[in-house]
């Protein structure tokens, strides 16, 4: 069974990107303009788009099988979010080739919205095209996933993949998100009937000159724990809480640290992190493969070493953080730290909090170290919390910028909206 799962996942990495979108002339039906600095088409690739949504046929000439979620989520950008999933079999697809997807979403009562996304199907090493790997090509299995945003409606949707020799798949469903009420309640930044890409608005690197020096240890890692990669969703949902938690600190400077605890590896580590290092954060994340482990990854209490080389990182700087904040999933790593392991971060006066999604019911590794460190640690499992948490931190460390207010203000169990002069509707633009 563990052999069977590696399979499935492990053959390739699959990346998809909202901004590198080639849309190849006449192998793509005509799309041949790259979709600028996000997934919605272009005007002027629209028609090609849309003849190819409208005369895709309804039996499938790829091997491939697309799901889509019936339910939505409310991401960080308080949007409700639904994603599909792609499973492929190879033999009609080739290592080394493009797959694109074509979305088209449309409001009951409303415009449709057309969006575009780029799979790559990387090559394989040959060890793992022959032999005990893979007796066919066709038993080795590809997955894929997308998504979009949107806000309070009924809607209906349809994905129509193609690959560069004209064979297609497609899925059609209808959804709806929200009702009237929540639309009252929460203060949604998509308005009824509003459709957009999935990641469509990242930290722009702007710093405060007075603000804090702020280190974010990023956990890269899926929110379901047992899963092999990570899902576009979750790679929004976890870039979101990036964008969220620097949006509302006043920061001077910001140090970030991507790490996933199972392979003890940092993916990305900036020191002056900035706007363009957010686009290599992105990047290290759709190159991320979980399904194979290092061998030195499995040796005793060499997660704990890892966890604690990145702590002693810390409070051994020439120029301490005034905070220094853990985000990211809770980790199924659940032991103990041996005693004898934590004398040499004793003492530190650096001031340590845990943004933990989705806690479990046993206390992580990183949970554990915050409390050790005396950190406090937040349960993070809505924006509401994410805002509470980020309110609470700030006034801990107790900003030097006077009046500093953040953007979503959250105390018990009411959030606040920005202000006018604050964030807008990701599409009130258009």
């Amino acid at each position: 069974m563990w052999m069977r799962r590696r399979l499935r996942t492990s053959k390739v990495r699959v990346g998809v990107s909202a901004r590198s979108i080639s849309l190849v002339g006449v192998i793509f039906v005509g799309l041949s303009r790259l979709a600028a600095t996000q997934s919605l088409v272009s005007a002027e690739d629209l028609p090609a788009a849309i003849r190819l949504l409208d005369n895709a046929p309804a039996h499938k000439s790829l091997p491939c099988t697309i799901s889509a979620d019936k339910w939505p989520r409310l991401d960080f950008l308080l949007r409700y979010t639904f994603g599909f999933g792609i499973d492929c079999g190879l033999g009609e697809i080739q290592p080394g080739e493009k797959l694109i997807a074509i979305v088209r979403v449309k409001p009951t009562k409303d415009a449709p919205a057309v969006m575009v996304e780029e799979f790559d199907v990387q090559p394989f090493p040959p060890e793992q095209l022959t032999g005990f790997y893979a007796k066919k090509l066709s038993d080795i299995r590809i997955s894929m996933s997308g998504g979009f945003a949107v806000g309070v409606g009924r809607y209906s949707a349809e994905v129509v993949l193609t690959d560069e020799h004209g064979h297609t798949c497609r899925k059609r469903w209808s959804f709806s998100a929200g009702n009237k009420k929540q639309a009252r309640i929460l203060p949604l930044t998509l308005r009824q009937n509003r459709v957009a890409p999935l990641l469509d608005r990242m930290w722009n690197g702007t710093l405060k000159e007075n603000g804090v020096r702020l280190t974010v240890l990023f956990q890269a890692a899926p929110v379901y724990a047992d899963s092999a990669r990570l899902y576009e969703w979750e790679r929004t949902y976890l870039l979101e809480s990036v964008t969220e938690l620097l949006d509302q600190f006043p920061c001077r400077s910001v140090r970030l640290v991507a790490f996933n605890l199972d392979r003890q590896e940092v993916l990305f580590r900036q020191e002056d992190f900035n706007a363009s290092g957010f686009v290599k954060l992105e990047k290290s994340l759709e190159q991320l493969e979980l399904a194979d482990i290092p061998y030195q990854a499995l040796e005793p209490h060499a997660w704990q070493e890892f966890l604690l080389r990145l702590v002693q990182e810390e409070v051994s700087a020439k120029q301490l953080s005034d905070a220094v904040v853990f985000l990211g999933p809770a980790s199924h790593l659940t032991e103990k730290l041996p005693q004898e392991m934590l004398r040499d971060i004793e003492g530190s006066d650096a001031a340590f909090f845990y943004l933990e999604f989705f806690r479990g019911t046993h206390a992580d590794g990183v949970e554990r170290l915050s409390k050790y460190l005396h950190g406090q640690v937040f349960e993070i499992s809505s924006p509401e919390d994410l805002g509470r948490a980020i309110t609470r931190i700030l006034a801990k460390i107790k900003p030097a910028q006077a009046g500093y207010t953040p953007s979503l203000t959250c105390e018990r169990d009411q959030c606040q909206p920005p202000s006018a002069s604050g964030r807008n509707s990701p599409l009130d633009s258009y």
